[in-house]
């Protein structure tokens, strides 16, 4: 100890004044301590409580978002799916429609062609009908002119009949 007063008054260290100037900042600490920083420590220990929990609640609607988001292109990849689903489905009913258009226009074709073949098939024998009767009546004029005879009705029409039997065995 002796050598430390020594040191002391060789640096001009009054060391009564220094213990009190230590007593006094240890006082002040003292003080400061018990009116700022139990104050300003509580402060900051209710702001780092604050942003803690405000980062929690952006982690927690960060996440909330992530999850959103995936719900939502699971939900839109589902849409498109039902949509080019819709749209398969659509297109298949279209090409069935159109096939069964064709198939009715060929039926009706083939309705009408057959109608106008068997239209045609009579109006052929109608017409020969008619040209046999002009024959029956042209051969019966020429009949009549080469005997200059009068044919009475019974005749005639045993006339007609052999002379459309002769025209039917020509053919």
């Amino acid at each position: 100890m002796v050598k430390v007063r020594q040191l002391l008054e060789q640096l001009n260290i009054n060391p009564g004044l220094l213990l009190t100037q230590i007593g006094g900042l240890l006082i002040v600490l003292a003080v400061l301590h018990r009116m700022f920083f139990r104050p300003i420590q509580g402060v900051l220990q209710e702001r780092e409580e604050r942003v803690r929990e405000r980062l929690e609640r952006a982690e927690a609607q960060r996440q909330a978002m992530e999850r959103a988001r995936a719900d939502y292109e699971q939900r839109l990849a589902v849409i498109e799916s039902e949509a080019r689903d819709r749209i398969q489905q659509a297109m298949q009913q279209a090409e069935e429609i159109r096939h069964e258009m064709i198939e009715k226009a060929r039926a009706e074709a083939q309705r009408i062609l057959a109608q106008a073949r068997e239209d045609l098939l009579h109006e052929r024998q109608k017409a020969l009908v008619e040209l046999r009767d002009q024959m029956a009546q042209l051969a019966v004029r020429g009949a009549e002119k080469i005997l200059e005879q009068a044919l009475d009705e019974a005749a005639h029409r045993r006339l007609i009949s052999s002379f459309l039997a002769d025209l039917e065995h020509q053919q």
